[in-house]
This record gives C-alpha cells, structure tokens and sequence, in this order.
C-alpha cells in the first residue's frame, strides 16, 4: 500500500468535503486550537505557583477526560475478543466489526484528549523554572512530577492503540505516534511526524522515571503520586518483555509503605471496581457528584432488570467461564440477566455512580508473577502471588505448579479471569504474540487504531496507518 499517496489522496478529500459540508469535519486551525487548549491563557497567567496549580489541574482534567469515562478501555475490550457488542453506536460498530476509520468518534476524541492533556502538561514544565515566588521551591518538584506522569501516561496508552506494538520489528523503528515533548504555538510544533517505537517508550520511560523520583508516595486519592509512576513502569517494562525491570518495579509497588499504608486486596470481590478510594487501587478517577467518571462504564457493560448491557460476554469467554470451578467467587460476576436471555454479563459494574479505577494491585501481583515465572525465581515464589488472588476468590492455593510453561499458563488462565472486561486483554494478547485475536494475527492492522482525520487535516507530515 502507498501510505503517502493515500494519505495526499485524503488530504484533497478533506479540502472538497470542507468546502461543502465545513460541520462535518475540523478545519487546520481548529485541530491546532484543541492542541493549543489553554495555550493563551497559560502564557499570560502562569506567573505564580497557584497559578499553575490550577493549570495542574487543568491537565488532570485532560487525564481523567481520556482514561475515564470508559475510553480507551471500551475501545480495548470491543477488540479483545471477550466481549460481545450487541448495541447500535456506529462507532462503536466500526471498532467491534474491525472495521475502524479515520473518522471512528471514540478513537477521536480519545487521541484529541490525549494530546490536549499533553499540551498542557507541556506549558506548565516549560513555565515551571520561571516561577519564584515564596512557595515555589516548596511545589516545584511535586508540579513537574505530575506533569512529567501525565504527559508519559498519556504517550504510553496512545501508541499502544495507534501503533504496532512492542517487539514489530527488531529495533522498533515501526512508526509510533507523534512525540510532543514541547508546548504548540500556533502551527509551531504542531505538524510534525511521528517518532519510533523506540523513540516513544524511551521518553515514556524517562518522564515515568523522573516523576517517580521527585513525587512523593502518600495515600493520594483521585491524584498521581510515587506509586502510579512505578505501577506505569512495571506496565511498559512488561509490554517490552523487560521482565528483569518488569519485576521490579511490580515488586516496589507491591511492597510500597505510604505512610504506614500498604496496597491491599478488596475482601469483597463485588466491589473491587465501585469501592472509590479502595485499598487495591493504585490510580483511580474519583467519583464527584457531578461527575460521575465511569459512567461510560456503567453505560457499556451493566445490565439490569429494565435492559440489556451493549457489552456481554462472547462466545470464546463463555467457554472459558465454563472451565473455571463453580466455588471461584470470581465467576459470579458474569451471569445471565434473566432467564429468556441466554447472554452472560459482567456485575463488575453494578452500580449507578463509581470511581474509575485504572491500575489496582492484583495487575501488579501478576505481572510478578510471569516476569519472576521468565526469570527462574523460586517456583513456591511465582506461585504466592497468583495463590493470592485465588484464596481471595475462596479457592485452596496452588502448591503444585512446577516448571516454567506450566506456571505461565496458570498465570495467564489467573489473568484472563481477575482482569477481564476490564481493557487488559487486546494489549496482553498481542504483548504474547497471539496467533488468534478475534481470527487476527498479533500483529494485523486491523487491531491498530486509524490515525484520525483531526490530526490529519492539520499535519502535512503525519504518516498514516494502512
């Protein structure tokens, strides 16, 4: 396929659609003004530490607008094979049937949100040094370290959707995703191409790593803090296959002392999603009155006695429910709905209003767990923290798994079960190199997200995804 071509071929589509039908598509300028998002007013008014606090908190916004809400964790789990979409969202239509475009609404909004948090994490490091007022020295760090996790954050869980995973091609040079390390002004910084894979998960690694060593690691709810940055770093060591740094970070989340207060499992399995501040979350979107940040969630996935969910299980995963023992108080979470309806649904959501959680503690037990499994630790080792959650779910533990094959296959069967409709398969699957993702290859284009036409129109230099 000639990217290039297509892509000049769509750019004179865009200009004819312009001229007609303006409504229905973002002109250049308006593409360059969602990135510039508070562009303006950031120059003018970040002139003192709380003036930049609130412009903290304006990009928690653009954080919590992307990760929250159900994106891109719907978008995930309608590619990932264990669910069965049955709704009429066309979107959501063209993500299920693998059939995505430039125009597809929820990978749109997820990329324009992505990258205005980006923006604004970008003028806040860029104004931070100029700031010297009397509580300046006393907020600096702990400013840029959220900012620095944010804008890594959001890098990381934007190319893991618009490009080749991991692992593509042997030195990563597949394209990746623009890397905006620098504020946009105008059409300055904005049309530029995309950098490596390579490229992206360096300055991924390197904004988690130093916002890790400037935050601190008190209890911090619905805000990032020490933990979130190791947690994300355990997730993209583990997306490389680094399982030495994989462990480690995963080790330091799992034994981290916030102030006297350990990570912890939920003891009740029913509300380890809706619990808002709950001892196994280790980043969670909290849930104010006005805003109720997983309605998305709720929205995809809870059925009720008035309606059914859009969001059920597929085939594939019915069957694998089918071999997971009766008194694993995990299956009884995913249930018909009634008796004339022969779907089963996942009850992780069985509520109106609740938090969104975006990383919790049993992510963290079994990335350990397989990292230490593909480094020969102990096997009684490996097997303690699957063990860990099984006992939670009411099971005996395991202490007869031996051997690295049938350990990573406990593991991965322990995954699939504790994890499931919540985003983690597509990105597990092509991390292992599946040979089967919904009748697709790992690697098939037809799991990577179009680069969207809002970037398009606005960035000569953007190389499109066949």
């Amino acid at each position: 396929m000639n990217i290039q071509r297509n892509k000049s071929i769509f750019q004179r589509f865009i200009i004819a659609v312009g001229i007609v039908a303006t409504s229905t598509l973002w002109s250049c300028s308006s593409v360059l003004d969602v990135r510039n998002e508070g562009q303006l007013s950031n120059d003018a008014a970040l002139v003192s530490t709380a003036a930049v606090e609130v412009a903290v908190n304006g990009a928690y916004e653009s954080l919590w607008s992307t990760l929250g809400a159900g994106n891109p964790w719907t978008t995930l789990d309608a590619l990932g094979g264990d669910v069965y979409y049955e709704g009429s969202d066309f979107g959501f239509l063209e993500i299920y049937n693998l059939n995505m475009s430039l125009f597809t609404p929820n990978n749109r909004g997820l990329w324009t949100t992505g990258y205005e948090g980006i923006n604004r994490a970008n003028n806040i490091l860029e104004a931070l040094p100029k700031i010297n007022d009397v509580t300046a020295a006393a907020n600096r760090n702990r400013q840029r370290g959220e900012c620095l996790l944010i804008r890594g954050i959001l890098h990381f869980e934007l190319v893991r959707l618009w490009a080749q995973p991991w692992g593509f091609t042997a030195d990563n040079s597949h394209p990746g995703i623009p890397l905006r390390i620098s504020s946009t002004q105008g059409a300055a910084g904005a049309a530029i191409p995309r950098s490596t894979v390579a490229q992206v998960y360096a300055q991924v690694i390197a904004d988690l790593t130093e916002a890790e060593s400037l935050l601190g690691d008190a209890p911090t709810y619905d805000r990032v803090y020490k933990s979130v940055a190791s947690a994300y770093l355990a997730r993209v060591y583990f997306q490389q296959g680094n399982h030495q740094q994989a462990y480690n970070f995963a080790d330091k989340v799992i034994k981290a002392n916030r102030s006297g207060v350990r990570f912890a499992l939920n003891s009740d399995l029913t509300t380890i999603l809706t619990t808002p501040n709950s001892p196994e979350a280790i980043m969670q979107i909290a849930q104010p009155e006005q805003y109720n940040s997983s309605a998305g969630l709720i929205g995809m996935y809870r059925s009720t006695r008035y309606g059914a969910a859009p969001f059920s299980s597929s085939d594939d995963f019915q069957a694998f429910l089918s071999t997971i023992p009766n008194n694993d108080a995990r299956k009884a979470l995913y249930r018909q709905r009634n008796g004339f309806d022969p779907r089963v649904y996942s009850y992780k959501f069985d509520i109106t209003v609740a938090p969104t959680t975006i990383i919790r503690l049993p992510e963290m037990l079994l990335i350990r767990a397989e990292a230490g499994a593909e480094l020969a630790r102990p096997d009684a080792e490996v097997r303690a923290d699957y063990n860990a959650l099984r006992v939670r779910a009411g099971l005996s533990a395991d202490n007869s798994t031996t051997g690295k094959d049938n350990l990573l296959a406990a593991i991965r069967r322990e995954r699939r079960l504790e994890l499931a409709f919540e985003g983690d398969r597509l990105h597990y699957l092509r991390r292992i190199r599946a040979t089967n993702i919904r009748g697709q290859a790992w690697n098939s284009w037809r799991l990577i997200a179009k680069i969207p036409d809002v970037e398009i129109s606005g960035n000569p230099n953007i190389e499109l995804n066949p």
